[in-house]
This record gives structure tokens, C-alpha cells and sequence, in this order.
């Protein structure tokens, strides 16, 4: 598949979209260099969910930033709330450290009130895992993952900050089976990749066996090679990556993957 047909770009902007990192109240503005990782929305037994990484949540207390979701309204959502103890975010981690052994994964409940502006105001729906169909998984070669990455934001205008949603379909190094956690997506180009992944992590790696026909989510986005341009500009000739090489690799997901997470943060 030489590219990512149009609708199924479409229905991957309506299921994922940026995850800022913002001081306090968007003290500091909204620009190209913002970090940001990329939450996937789900719904599971009629409540909604936001799905992003581990890595992405623990960058919030060292760099006193929160996690926001901006709407096209001029308004931001703060995933998290003021205590007596200062700021909590309201995301559940599935592992306590970046040390500990438990999956890069992070998970948030939202609101009905998100679901009723922002869903509407942005065009966003949640992945109905109640309605998955599990897909051939022998068939599967070249899977499909989603994400917004950091460095390639454009200022539109004086309001408008454009971060475009960047697909990366790449080959299976193996049969991905639900009996492996992770799973590992790698190709290599002819011409010179441009684009850097660091940012994608938390969106959705979708299987794309008709191109005619709708995807089914089969994983989460943990990380991507080339990551940032800072260290893909480091690396010494031994490397063995070129500009030509491209790696994402993504946690296994499916419905009975989800409610195990779910058990671990006790949301179930």
C-alpha cells in the first residue's frame, strides 16, 4: 500500500489529537515548539476513555506543566485538578516510575462534558471496543500508525496553530499475535525519511487489510525511530539507522488487552 487511503485518515483524526504539555492556565502561549504526545480516545462499556503513554504523563512534574487538550473555541481542557498538595493529574499510570517494569501506558476517564463540547466542537469520536471485530491477524503486513508529532507544528495564523496528524505505514518484523505485549513496525525507503516520530506516542496503530474497507485498532504508539532531531543529530557513524530507516514500535491492543489496563488502574 503505497499510501493511506484519505477515509481512514479521516476517521484516525476523529479518534486521536495532540496532548499538550502547558504551564499552569497556558501561561506560555501556544507555539511550534510545544511539546505534546497524541491521546487516542475509547469507549468501553459506555464510558469514555483517553489513552496516551506512561513517558508522556512523567514529563509533567519535572517541567511543572500540565496536560491539556485545546479546542477550536479558544478554550483548553487541564487533565488534572488544583489540590492542597498542588497540581494532580487525573491520568492513572500502569507503572510508577520510568524504572519500573509495568507498561508505557497511561489512561484517563473523561467526563461527559468532554464527550458534549469538545467531541462536538472538534469532529472527535471514541474507538467503540464494544463493537470491535477482531481482525484476521495472519493477514496483517503493513499496519498503519497514527500520532502528532513535536517538531513539525506550523503557526497558520495569530490563532491558529497547526499541528498536522502524520501517518507512518510500515512492515510487520513478525506475525503480530495477542500473546506478545508489543509488536514492531520497521521499513526502509528509497529516499531520505524528514520526518521525526517524537510526539506520536499514545496513538493508534490501526490494521489496514482493504483498502476500500474500515481499519481495526490493533495497538498504541510507545516509540519511534527517528525520535527527536536532537538525537538523531548525535548518533556517530556506527549507527545503525539511516535517513532512510524508519522503526515504531506499539503495545498489542484489543478489548480484553484494554480491561486488563483498566483492572491495573482500578477504573474497573
Amino acid at each position: 500500500m503505497s499510501e493511506v487511503p484519505s477515509h481512514i485518515q479521516k476517521l484516525a483524526a476523529s479518534h486521536c489529537e495532540p496532548l499538550f504539555l502547558s504551564v499552569p492556565y497556558l501561561g506560555d502561549g501556544h507555539t511550534p515548539e510545544k511539546a505534546n504526545g497524541t491521546i487516542t480516545f475509547i469507549e468501553y462499556r459506555g464510558r469514555i476513555f483517553g489513552i496516551t503513554c506512561a513517558h508522556v504523563y512523567e514529563e509533567q512534574e519535572p517541567t511543572g506543566k500540565w496536560l491539556t487538550l485545546h479546542g477550536s473555541e479558544r478554550y483548553i481542557y487541564q487533565l488534572g485538578t488544583l489540590t492542597p498538595d498542588g497540581y494532580k493529574s487525573l491520568f492513572r499510570p500502569l507503572r510508577n516510575n520510568p524504572n519500573d517494569n509495568g507498561a508505557d501506558i497511561a489512561i484517563i476517564e473523561l467526563g461527559e462534558s468532554v464527550k458534549q463540547v469538545h467531541f462536538d466542537c472538534k469532529g472527535k469520536q471514541a474507538i467503540n471496543l464494544d463493537n470491535w471485530v477482531e481482525p484476521n491477524w495472519n493477514e496483517i503486513d503493513v499496519p498503519v500508525a497514527f500520532g502528532y508529532p513535536t517538531e513539525h507544528k506550523k503557526i497558520q495564523s495569530k490563532d491558529v496553530l497547526g499541528c498536522p496528524l502524520l501517518s507512518v505505514a510500515a512492515e510487520i518484523t513478525r506475525p503480530i499475535s495477542t500473546n506478545d505485549a508489543t509488536f514492531l513496525l520497521a521499513s526502509s525507503f528509497e529516499s531520505d525519511n524528514v520526518y521525526f516520530f517524537s510526539g506520536m506516542s499514545g496513538g493508534p496503530v490501526y490494521s489496514v487489510t482493504e483498502p476500500d474497507g474500515n481499519p481495526d485498532i490493533i495497538g498504541i504508539v510507545f516509540e519511534g525511530t527517528p525520535g527527536s532531531s536532537k538525537e538523531w543529530n548525535t548518533r556517530d557513524d556506527q549507527s545503525f539507522y539511516t535517513e532512510k530507516d524508519i522503526q515504531i514500535r506499539a503495545y498489542t491492543f484489543t478489548p480484553d488487552i484494554f480491561e486488563q489496563w483498566l483492572q491495573q488502574v482500578n477504573y474497573l
